[in-house]
This record gives structure tokens, C-alpha cells and sequence, in this order.
């Protein structure tokens, strides 16, 4: 009886044996494997192994000497190899050279998996990885030590997450917003500042061509080559000013939104109407930024295409989320023809925007009867319970 309950608390006792991850604020018990007494390390678990390959996640562990003790599918599929019973230290040979977000070679010994060997917790970098065949891949890699019952180090847990596909998707998207801007840009100058200068030309050749025998008209003709050199000179500067004006994304929404509305419309026969919400200086940079570069575009659509006498803007907290309108009593368009998934005056984008934020563009306009863009952006949970 007695060996037999010596025996049950044995098994009981060995059974209740886990390791524990750095980090983990209750210290809980991680049953990724199991620890021999008799040989100290982290060994295979027929459970933990059967959880680990479903996971899309490289899992890579190992014992407290750096010996890899057990990897699942997509590990094995990054290394093009079978890494088990390797060494940490031949991480490069396994994985290939890795290098940091700048370019610069990371030396092994400062691996995620090599720095858990040491104590310390990498919840994830992203680095680039470069095989001995010339292939190479993306990954977040994180790594933290396995801890045993009194706190010594095991072993180490090591992640490694494919985001190659990821990455190339955000190139591909950040190469389509610099063309786009490019094009806008283009676009710009074409409207302005190559407008203004054809027409100095004309006006300058027909002056040339009367100087002689009208020298009144031709003087009248040199007077309006002034007039149009001090507008096209006033249009470059304020498209100058708006591809600068990144510098208003920390400012207060309501004041980088009158700043800019009175810049771009600073000498031109239009009237404003300004009524913007105070104090929204709290919202998140992301919905800020956002915010104004919807503002930018409705306003400059306004500046290239309405001809509009009245532009009113207005900036409220409405039903648990902020609301930007920009209207304008100019020529406008028919909106129902414009598709939802392009369109001209830069909608497409502003509708991108928006919905970045988990919001929606509102277009209405008539022919002759202006234009109204309406963003409805909803509040952060702390923000909107002010505005309800």
C-alpha cells in the first residue's frame, strides 16, 4: 500500500511538471512539453506536437543547452530543412543570414532564439531572411526563455510568422499611392502654373505683333501678362504650400483645417463659413492625419473645379462620431454617375480614406447647384461617450 501511494504521488508529481514562459504574469503553467528529471531539456509532447502543426506560425524550441528539440511544419518550411537536434547557434545555416529593417546583418548571437538563451523576451522584429540558394523571406520573429518551477531557464520558445506576402502587398500599395500623388501633383502644375505660363506667352506674342502700330493695345496686353504672372506666381506658391502642409498633422484638427482653408483660398473672390469643433486635439494621429487629408482634397477639388462664391466647412461630434463637411455653392456635377470604386476629383481616394477608418464618404451634388462631402468617422469608445 505504502509503495503503491509512493508510486501514484511519483506519477501524480512528474505529471504536474511544466515549464513556464518569461512573462507570464500568473505564471501559469505552458504545456508545450514535458521536462525528464533525469536529463534536464525540453523534449518532445505528442499533444504539443499535434497542436503545433496546425498552427500557421514557425515554432521552434529547444533545451537550456541551445539544442533544437522540436519544430512544426511551418518552421521546417521556412529552413527548407528539418532543423531538430541542431544547434541554435547554427540558426544562419538553418534559416539563412538574417538582416534588420534597415539592411544590417544581425549577428547570430543576437537572434531572438539566442538572446532567450540569456533571459530575454523578443515579442516580435521583423527581419529579412536570406537562404545559401538566394531565396529570402520576411518574418516576425519572436523568442522567450521557457522557465521551469523554480525559474530557471529550460529552454527557449521561439516564433516565427511568413510575412513575405504581407510585405510585398505593402510595397505594392505604397508604389500605387506615391504614383497616384505623383499624377495629383502632375495635374496640379498643369492646371496652374503651365496654364498661367501658356497664357503669358500668347498674351506676350500678340503684344509683340501690335507693339508698332497699337502701342496702346499692346501696353493693355503687357498689363495682363503682369496680372496673370502675379496669379500663376500666387497658384504655385499655394500649391507649394499644400505639399508642405504635412506639418499641420500634429496640430489641432478644427485649427490645421481653418489654417488651411484660408490658405488656399487666400486672395480669391470666395466667402468662407468656418464652424469647427473645438478640442478634438485627442483624437488618435491616424484619424487626424486622415481627417485633414480629406478636408485637403474636398477644398482643392473646390479651388480646381466649382468656381464657387460661398465654401463652408464644418467639423462636428454628432452621434458618437465626427462628422466633416465641406460645401460649396459652385457648378458641381451629376454624382450618381460616378462609379463607387473610382471616379474623378480625387473621390476614390477620399472614400479610402474614410473607410480606412472604418467610416464612409457621402458625395451629393447637382449640376449648377453646388457640391456637398460629408466624412462620418466613427469616435474612439472614450471620445464618442463625450459626444453622446
Amino acid at each position: 500500500m505504502t509503495a503503491n501511494r509512493s508510486s501514484n504521488m511519483k506519477r501524480t508529481k512528474r505529471a504536474r511538471t511544466g515549464i513556464y514562459v518569461a512573462g507570464s504574469r500568473d505564471r501559469t503553467q505552458f504545456p508545450l512539453a514535458g521536462v525528464d528529471d533525469g536529463m534536464p531539456g525540453v523534449y518532445r509532447s505528442t499533444i504539443a506536437e499535434a497542436a503545433l502543426g496546425n498552427s500557421g506560425v514557425g515554432i521552434v524550441v529547444s533545451n537550456s543547452q541551445g539544442t533544437i528539440t522540436l519544430v512544426n511544419a511551418p518552421a521546417k518550411q521556412l529552413s527548407q530543412m528539418d532543423p531538430e537536434g541542431k544547434a541554435l547557434s547554427a540558426a544562419p545555416s538553418i534559416w539563412g543570414e538574417m538582416s534588420n529593417i534597415k539592411g544590417r546583418r544581425v549577428l547570430v548571437a543576437q537572434w531572438p532564439c539566442m538572446k532567450a538563451l540569456r533571459g530575454k523576451t523578443t515579442v516580435s522584429t521583423t527581419c529579412h531572411l536570406v537562404r545559401r540558394d538566394g531565396s529570402s523571406c520576411d518574418v516576425l520573429f519572436g523568442a522567450c526563455p521557457i522557465r521551469g518551477a523554480e525559474s530557471q531557464i529550460i529552454g527557449t520558445l521561439s516564433s516565427l510568422t511568413d510575412i513575405t506576402d504581407h510585405k510585398q502587398k505593402e510595397c505594392m500599395l505604397r508604389e500605387e499611392a506615391v504614383l497616384s500623388e505623383r499624377d495629383r501633383i502632375a495635374a496640379d502644375i498643369h492646371d496652374t502654373v503651365v496654364q498661367g505660363l501658356n497664357a503669358i506667352v500668347l498674351q506676350l506674342e500678340a503684344a509683340e505683333e501690335e507693339i508698332i502700330e497699337s502701342p496702346e493695345q499692346a501696353r493693355q496686353r503687357l498689363r495682363r501678362v503682369r496680372e496673370i504672372a502675379r496669379e500663376s506666381l500666387a497658384d504655385a506658391r499655394r500649391s507649394m504650400w499644400t505639399l508642405c502642409q504635412e506639418s499641420l498633422d500634429n496640430e489641432d484638427p478644427a485649427t490645421a483645417l481653418a489654417l488651411l482653408t484660408q490658405k488656399l483660398f487666400q486672395g480669391k473672390p470666395v466667402k468662407l463659413q468656418l464652424s469647427l469643433a473645438k478640442d478634438t486635439r485627442a483624437l488618435p494621429a491616424k484619424m487626424r492625419i486622415e481627417l485633414l487629408r480629406i478636408g485637403k482634397e474636398a477644398l482643392s477639388n473646390i479651388l480646381k473645379h466649382a468656381r464657387a462664391t460661398r465654401v463652408t466647412v464644418e467639423l462636428a461630434c454628432l452621434d458618437r462620431e465626427l462628422r466633416l463637411s465641406v460645401m460649396d455653392d459652385g457648378r458641381g456635377f451629376v454624382s450618381e454617375s460616378l462609379p463607387s470604386s473610382h471616379g474623378g476629383f480625387g473621390l476614390f481616394g477620399m472614400r479610402r480614406r474614410a473607410e480606412r477608418l472604418g467610416g464612409r464618404l457621402v458625395v451629393e451634388s447637382r449640376p449648377e447647384r453646388g457640391t456637398k462631402v460629408v466624412a462620418h468617422l466613427p469616435l474612439p469608445i472614450h471620445l464618442a461617450r463625450q459626444c453622446a
